[in-house]
């Protein structure tokens, strides 16, 4: 009741909040009194103000002690708080990619099954090679929307796969981009074998390379990086690239943006997603030239070899 009443005497707390608790606490031993904090709420899932309260004075060194425990609470709290709106985000991104996967089957299979019948009745060979053209493009479509959906599904098929093997086929894939562009690709030749969805991985490991060639300039590097710890494994992508400016770094994983123009902004989101959905993360800065991306995966499961 004392300590309700010091607190209706604050002369700055013009209006009774909706939220109110005093909860008793001690932070430390050492201070010899026990300490009530008194978190101020006009909505009920956010505080807005933090009021402790002591039976006795506190000295100086036990002030900043309080101080600098709700400062770091704070960071954490906002940390949380921004982790947890990046997860509705991805998960309203998983219904939007779901729900469109299967929009686009049925049409994508008619038009298959159309070329395949041109494919058929046509006798000139410039109009047979024009459908067969559409029909293997129809399959490298109908792959990627089956990579798509389940990279955005949420689940994960866990078998044992050789990380550098995984890198190593996702460069191959983007050799002729890379020759074009007279790249130089240094990358670790070490064996590093872990449990994880290799669909789903080598989908990561495909947007880290897209996003770093695009950027890279011509007779550029970019270096990949490989650290084994006891319980993770960290890697590294770096490029020669102009950066990243402050927004992209805000917005880097957020769905929808993009660096490029006409980008879909879901690359970078869906890399996210699924690194997060390993137990690991994802992560990006600005080197003296160029940009690096990072992710971690933990090893909770893994066989090195």
């Amino acid at each position: 009741a004392q300590i309700l009443e010091k607190v209706h005497q604050e002369e700055w707390l013009t209006e009774f909040p909706v939220a109110f608790t005093i909860n008793p606490m001690r932070l430390d031993d050492s201070l010899e009194t026990v300490l009530y904090f008194c978190p101020y709420s006009y909505y009920q899932q956010q505080c807005h103000y933090l009021l402790v309260i002591g039976e006795r004075v506190l000295s100086p060194i036990a002030q900043q002690l309080i101080q600098k425990t709700a400062l770091m609470l704070n960071e954490y709290l906002e940390h949380c708080l921004e982790q947890s709106q990046q997860r509705q985000k991805l998960q309203f991104l998983e219904q939007i990619l779901q729900r469109v996967g299967h929009q686009l089957r049925q049409p994508l299979s008619l038009i298959s099954l159309y070329a395949e019948n041109i494919h058929h009745k046509v006798t000139e060979k410039p109009l047979r090679e024009q459908a067969t053209i559409i029909q293997e493009t129809i399959q490298d479509l109908d792959r990627q929307l089956t990579e798509l959906m389940v990279c955005s599904s949420g689940s994960l098929r866990l078998s044992e796969q050789d990380l550098c093997e995984l890198l190593i086929e996702s460069k191959e894939r983007f050799q002729p981009w890379i020759d074009e562009k007279r790249l130089q690709i240094i990358y670790p030749k070490t064996s590093v074998r872990m449990m994880v969805d290799r669909l789903q991985i080598k989908q990561v490991f495909d947007n880290l390379i897209n996003n770093a060639i695009h950027f890279s300039p011509i007779n550029g590097t970019i270096r990949f990086n490989l650290q084994v710890f006891r319980h993770e494994v960290v890697m590294t992508i770096a490029d020669q690239g102009t950066g990243l400016s402050s927004e992209d770094l805000q917005r880097l994983f957020v769905p929808f943006y993009s660096r490029r123009p006409g980008g879909t902004g879901l690359g970078l989101a869906i890399a996210q997603k699924v690194v997060q959905d390993h137990r690991g993360n994802l992560w990006a800065r600005n080197l003296a030239k160029g940009a690096e991306f990072s992710l971690i995966l933990p090893r909770s499961v893994s066989v090195m070899s």
